[in-house]
């Protein structure tokens, strides 16, 4: 447990001492003694809690691990890191080509491969070239061969998807989704003045593709001419007015020039469209804050996802016949329910032991991977889909909090009401006849148990209605299946306790009478099992050279494994890690469908079923899986407009829809972002 502590204690200080921090909280850079301050705190360790770490394998961070920045340089990167514009670039845009025509393509593709193969490490170019000789060995069509260069993308690889994408243009009939997503990849990798001649071809022949004028105004965005951008984005804007990057690039924009309010305005509209972590930290420091109405949500509860409508209680009685009978009754609902709560309790107790049994060796591991130099552990992450679900299970939260309230209220009502019907209840006198004391009694039960039986109905809908919403989110919120499975036994014990706390009225002195008649009416009561969760929104998209599985709670990836033989897991994981600040990757199923309108696929296009994948630095974001009116007639009336359940194979279209580039993380292919191109041979 000391050792659960330790671990928990040194990720947190991790993770939260090098967060970064909005305007409002850091109004100036960190010195070098405060960062050497940081790191001191973990020196301070009792050499018997170092000893635990250490068994683990984790090693603690030294004083020599600080870079030696002199506190001029820290203030300068402090204001690089702070800047909202790209500086102009002149060298850069003096250096575009102003025309490449379809018939020379092929020549500038080919010099710009030969940047980013002049760029890349042997190793390096050994994976690209193995990563290109495999995807033909699979696919049918340079259609089927760009999208698994997508795959790459995907999968985090940028670089290694630009070369293969590159190659594939090079040696197969260009294709204009491709030529566009190769354009897309130059633009968020740094090479945006290499893109835009591209581009411009392709606006050429498509006028107003969404696609092609976004990444237009990405690229000029990114070198610094605002002016070029902005007029590329507002017509955008006028096609697809809720585009999850053209909106963020302009709220960025709006913000730069003082305008907060219309800042916010476009940073909540490009959330609506695609969420990411960068664009709810950018409306905090706005000074806004996210709301549940503010995010999409591609699924929601169904009416008993927990399925505690499995229990069917026994009625409250009203006369002693029914009382009689129903006494019994209730007596072995009860004795089921402890039945259920005894084997729920020892579940629980597993479920503890088995999340328990790995969870230091997990945060061993994970501690090791960020000292590796990944941003975030996997011990730290949260699922995907968590901030939505936290948002919903607030906004549950509240309705339930008011509920609860007019709840009291007419709690206090009922117990007014039932002391009353007691207080009148006048018995007969000892000599009156048997029946005159049954009539007196049975309206007495009568009248207290259709009360009582009122306020506990109500408050069972509310709780079961709770109970549901929570437990319903609560799965999109955890890692760990067993977290969940806690929450889930949690819930159901809690709904037994309250089955058992509200009951009617079940005793009368009067009920042994003999002139009593006897209720010959069946009982209906039952306690079934309680059905395991599942969850209904997933999504699948097989680009041949890995898969990616989505559900509640994660999403998966899975690389082929004749890929990984010939390219070998560790060195595919360790040959290129890019970063780039935000895309959106949208992917629609042609397969049974239909066909396709000509040009790269728009955020707009409704036809079909599809994907789209929110990405920002740090990876995969949002997932949003929709099914337009075409798809809906034709896969059947059951898949709506936001469909749950999604599969689409390498066959579909796909198309890299750029967002801003960062500002202060460069290419991390050398030479990409400072190359030229001088005349195509």
């Amino acid at each position: 447990m000391k050792i659960h502590f330790l671990i928990t204690l040194f990720v947190l200080n991790i993770s939260t001492g090098f967060a970064q921090k909005t305007k409002n909280e850091q109004e100036k850079p960190p010195t070098q003694a405060e960062m050497r301050e940081m790191l001191e705190e973990f020196q301070n360790m009792s050499e018997e809690d170092k000893k635990e770490l250490e068994k683990l394998g984790v090693k603690i961070p030294t004083l020599k691990d600080i870079p030696q920045l002199s506190n001029a340089k820290l203030v300068d990167a402090w204001e690089h890191e702070n800047r909202l514009i790209p500086v102009r670039n002149v060298a850069k845009n003096a250096s575009i080509l102003k025309d490449v025509p379809l018939e020379r393509m092929e020549f500038y593709i080919n010099a710009v491969q030969k940047i980013v193969s002049e760029s890349l490490k042997n190793d390096e170019k050994e994976i690209c070239t193995k990563a290109y000789n495999y995807i033909q060995t699979l696919s049918k069509n340079n259609i089927e061969q760009g999208n698994m260069a997508m795959g790459f993308w995907l999968a985090g690889k940028p670089t290694i998807a630009l070369h293969t994408l590159g190659q594939v243009l090079l040696t197969s009939p260009v294709d204009d989704n491709n030529l566009s997503n190769y354009a897309s990849m130059l633009s968020l990798l740094g090479g945006q003045h290499l893109a835009i001649p591209v581009l411009n071809n392709l606006n050429s022949r498509y006028p107003n593709n969404s696609t092609i004028l976004n990444n237009l105004a990405q690229a000029w965005f990114g070198l610094g001419e605002i002016n070029k951008a902005e007029q590329f984005l507002d017509r955008v804007l006028l096609m697809s007015p809720k585009h999850p990057q053209a909106t963020f690039t302009k709220a960025i924009i709006e913000e730069s020039k003082g305008n907060t309010v219309n800042a916010i305005k476009y940073i909540k509209t490009s959330i609506q469209a695609g969420y990411s972590t960068e664009k709810e930290n950018k409306l905090e420091e706005l000074g806004s804050k996210l709301t549940l109405n503010d995010v999409t949500l591609s699924f929601k509860p169904g009416p008993d996802p927990l399925s505690l409508g499995s229990i069917h209680r026994p009625d409250y009685p009203t006369n002693l016949s029914e009382l009689k009978r129903l006494k019994p009754e209730w007596e072995k609902f009860n004795e089921a329910c402890d039945v259920k709560l005894n084997k729920l309790q020892i579940e629980l107790i597993v479920v503890g032991e088995n999340y328990s049994k790995d969870l230091n060796k997990l945060a061993a591991e994970d501690i090791k991977v960020f000292q590796q130099g990944n941003p975030l552990s996997k011990y730290t992450k949260v699922p995907m889909l968590a901030k939505k679900a936290t948002l919903a299970m607030t906004e549950a939260q509240r309705h339930y909090d008011v509920r609860i309230k007019h709840l009291t209220d007419e709690f206090i009502v009922l117990t007014n009401d039932l002391s009353k019907i007691k207080n009148s209840h006048k018995r007969a006198v000892p000599e009156a006849p048997c029946k005159n004391h049954v009539d007196i009694e049975n309206n007495y039960l009568k009248k207290y148990n259709e009360r009582k039986k009122i306020y506990d109905e109500e408050f069972l809908t509310t709780h079961k209605q709770y109970l549901n919403e929570i437990g319903y989110w609560s799965q999109f919120t955890s890692l760990d299946e067993n977290i969940f499975e806690s929450i889930r036994i949690q819930f159901l014990i809690d709904w037994l306790l309250k089955n058992k706390e509200y009951q009617p009225l079940l005793y009368s002195e009067y009920e042994s009478f003999e002139c009593v008649d006897e209720d010959k009416n069946q009982s209906q009561w039952k306690l079934s099992e309680f059905d395991k969760v599942a969850c209904k929104y997933n999504d699948t998209l097989d680009l041949k050279i890995i898969k990616f599985y989505n559900n509640c709670s994660r999403m998966t990836s899975k690389l082929d494994l004749k890929f990984l033989e010939i390219t070998r897991l560790d060195n595919f994981e360790r040959a290129i890690d890019d970063e780039y600040e935000s895309c959106t990757i949208k992917i629609n199923a042609e397969k049974g469908i239909g066909t396709f309108e000509k040009g790269p696929l728009k955020i707009e296009a409704t036809a079909g079923v599809s994907i789209e994948f929110e990405l920002d630095r740090d990876g995969i974001k949002d997932v949003n899986a929709t099914a337009g009116a075409e798809a809906q007639a034709t896969l059947g009336p059951n898949v709506g407009k936001k469909a749950v359940d999604v599969t689409i194979g390498i066959e579909g279209k796909i198309s890299l829809i750029s967002g801003k580039t960062s500002i202060t993380t460069s290419s991390k292919i050398n030479g990409l972002s400072n190359s030229k191109i001088v005349e195509l041979n």
